[in-house]
């Protein structure tokens, strides 16, 4: 898959999508015996978490590219496995995990972010948390002209439409999982479940909103801004790569 920010030791190895990759069955990027999960091996409570003032200063969280997969939380309980088969007949993975929510798809086009924060050194608040990574989106959407909004349900909405979707999982206020931004998804593969698990409502992407191709390459500086604006941080970026197409 691709890996598009990373500053976190020990990760697998992961090369760009090309187009026959996208065509291809997608493999996890980051597979364990139960879950597809994001890098989770430093949180931010280590040497690598500084301060500056009064400011923390971390590493950027990872953003990463996946291919075709479908993912499963822990609310609501098991899936049939006939309803997996389904989808794997699509041409994806399906995944469980142990992030909160219900089922949701990531793929080319989507930003999936994986923070990873000491929540001691913030606050102590999984709400708050989760507000804070909604605002950080909205405020992203801003910068691209788009008018997003949170309402009833976890996530990041135009109108009735949902852009990004949010799922996490914390332990002893250390966080993982993270967000789901559509830049330019093929937005057909939620056709084929009922996204988070909330019936009647749609999904939408930056692209679709602007009416132009907004590639993940283009949103990524932007994202991690306003991480840092939101959540009062500094970020590094002495390693801090950017993964293009053509990338290893």
């Amino acid at each position: 898959h691709r890996l598009l920010t990373s500053n976190y030791p020990l990760l697998p190895k992961v090369c760009a999508l090309t187009d026959t990759d996208r065509r291809k069955r997608p493999v996890p990027w980051w597979r364990s015996s139960t879950s597809v999960c994001g890098p989770t091996r430093l949180p931010c409570g280590s040497s690598r978490c500084v301060w500056s003032g009064s400011a923390p200063v971390l590493p950027p969280p990872s953003c990463c590219e996946h291919r075709p997969v479908y993912t499963t939380g822990l609310r609501g309980g098991a899936y049939p496995d006939t309803e997996l088969h389904r989808l794997r007949l699509l041409g994806a993975d399906v995944e469980r995990s142990n992030r909160g929510g219900l089922i949701t798809f990531h793929g080319p086009g989507q930003i999936v972010v994986y923070p990873i924060l000491d929540l001691t050194r913030f606050r102590k608040s999984i709400r708050w948390y989760v507000s804070q990574l909604e605002f950080t989106i909205i405020a992203l959407c801003r910068k691209f002209g788009v008018n997003a909004t949170t309402s009833e349900h976890t996530g990041v909405w135009v109108g009735e439409r949902k852009i990004c979707a949010i799922g996490v999982h914390c332990s002893r206020y250390i966080t993982s999982h993270g967000v789901a931004l559509n830049c330019n998804t093929d937005l057909s593969w939620f056709s084929h479940i009922v996204p988070c698990g909330v019936v009647g409502k749609g999904v939408t992407s930056l692209s679709a909103e602007l009416s132009r191709d907004v590639g993940v390459a283009e949103v990524v500086p932007h994202l991690l801004t306003c991480f840092s604006e939101v959540f009062d941080c500094q970020l590094t970026n002495g390693s801090a790569e950017l993964w293009g197409e053509g990338g290893a």
